[in-house]
């Protein structure tokens, strides 16, 4: 009889260990599922207000992609996240197969970083995620757009939102060299809409123009207009001092214009 009460004790504990792990895998399965998403309580920090949340990227960013993010919240949970980002042509990154088009941070397939990212923001149900290893730049992108939908999940305001707070830096190189052998650099950072720094030179080879003190100076100047006027806009040309060094300064400036350019709008 003993050793039947036993077996039995056994028996009940095995089934209950199997319904815990049935149950844990079946909440798993339904993530990222709009209607019958479930997370665990004891992962969920806010209280969230039923509707579907839209945030987008003001600009391309430079690599040339604009960012969306949506964000469907069931019953109070977060069950669907869906990512995008997408070129001026209208290209979804993910259908770009070569790395030169601007993917080559991780081994991870593009897919799989995306996954992770909205995973972890379904699981946490709110937007402060891990890095993804090797996608720096696409988690911190993510996660700007993640913050924006989560604030209005709270407000339970349904307005797409345009988001720029982003901190970006734009990089244009001269496409050929100039009589001397000599191309241009001109990177510029965003935070936001200002400006914060420009960095300028032209290199031969190996050889910085920079490592000339008056060039040098030359360029500061011409980064520090750039910095006051807080435009893309050309400087000013003077004909007598450097003046191929400033129009060409000016058709770099041009092409990051041409690359921030506005993505979202509603």
């Amino acid at each position: 009889m003993q050793r039947i009460k036993q077996n039995m004790v056994c028996i009940l504990i095995l089934i209950f260990a199997c319904l815990l792990l049935l149950s844990g895998c079946s909440k798993k399965e339904l993530v990222n599922n709009s209607i019958t998403g479930e997370i665990l309580d004891s992962e969920k920090s806010e209280a969230l207000i039923d509707g579907t949340y839209t945030a987008m990227s003001k600009y391309y960013d430079p690599r040339g992609y604009g960012q969306k993010i949506t964000a469907s919240v069931h019953k109070g949970i977060i069950t669907k996240v869906t990512y995008e980002e997408t070129n001026a042509q209208g290209t979804n990154r993910l259908s770009v197969p070569s790395p030169k088009e601007g993917w080559t941070e991780t081994d991870l397939s593009l897919g799989t970083v995306y996954s992770k990212l909205y995973t972890s923001f379904i699981e946490r149900q709110n937007p402060s995620i891990d890095t993804v290893t090797g996608a720096t730049q696409t988690t911190e992108n993510f996660k700007t757009l993640a913050s924006s939908v989560f604030n209005d999940c709270k407000t339970g305001d349904t307005t797409p939102k345009v988001i720029n707070d982003f901190i970006w830096t734009y990089t244009a190189e001269s496409p050929t060299e100039d009589a001397l052998g000599y191309k241009g650099k001109l990177s510029i950072t965003f935070d936001n809409d200002t400006i914060t720094q420009v960095v300028y030179d032209e290199y031969k080879d190996n050889n910085l123009k920079s490592s000339n003190v008056l060039m040098k100076q030359y360029f500061a100047s011409l980064s520090k207009e750039t910095i006051q006027k807080q435009t893309l806009t050309p400087v000013t040309v003077d004909p007598v001092n450097n003046p191929l060094e400033a129009t060409k300064y000016n058709e770099l400036l041009q092409i990051i214009a041409n690359q921030r350019t506005p993505f979202g709008s509603v």
